[in-house]
């Protein structure tokens, strides 16, 4: 299947670049970096832990904003509705935490900091009672949502830096 799809790429003349991990976790155009930036988060730095790297970034709004205000700023960036919210922390967001795609496993790790809301992409059902009983704030923008930014931002750099076309072409799962 793959063999296939790459053979319909080079045929046409397109390059295909592909990264997963690194594009989550670079500093500069990564998509935590990238979602902390469009949601105006400031003193950003890396969080959590990941095979010995900082799994997510961590920062925090110029001022404290009701959950409801910051997840409907969640929305706003994404271009999406979230996927869901678990609201079981307190009612102002300021410190926020953010980890890309499939993040329920630093909830332990986010707990220790003192966020006040954590965006990731999806949830997991084995950490529901965690997040409860530890009194945090989860919102879920989506999977694939969450890991468009990075993408976004490399397209935008790279048209700066060497001056290339480039194309979003979006195809949302869903989830």
């Amino acid at each position: 299947m793959h063999a296939e799809r790459f053979r319909c790429l080079f045929h046409a003349g397109i390059n295909l670049y592909a990264a997963h991990l690194p594009l989550d976790f670079h500093d500069e155009v990564g998509n935590n970096t990238t979602l902390a930036r469009w949601l105006g988060l400031e003193d950003v730095v890396p969080f959590g832990s990941y095979n010995g790297r900082p799994a997510g970034v961590t920062g925090s709004l110029p001022q404290a904003v009701p959950l409801e205000q910051f997840a409907a700023r969640v929305e706003e960036t994404l271009g999406q509705a979230v996927v869901r919210i678990w609201p079981f922390g307190p009612a102002l967001v300021q410190r926020v935490s953010i980890a890309s795609g499939g993040g329920s496993f630093l909830i332990d790790q986010v707990a220790e900091m003192g966020t006040d809301a954590y965006l990731t992409g999806e949830m997991s059902h084995n950490v529901y009672h965690m997040v409860r009983e530890l009194g945090l704030n989860v919102i879920y923008g989506g999977h694939y949502a969450t890991e468009t930014a990075g993408l976004k931002a490399l397209a935008e750099h790279l048209a700066v830096r060497f001056g290339l076309e480039t194309v979003f072409v979006d195809l949302p799962t869903g989830a």
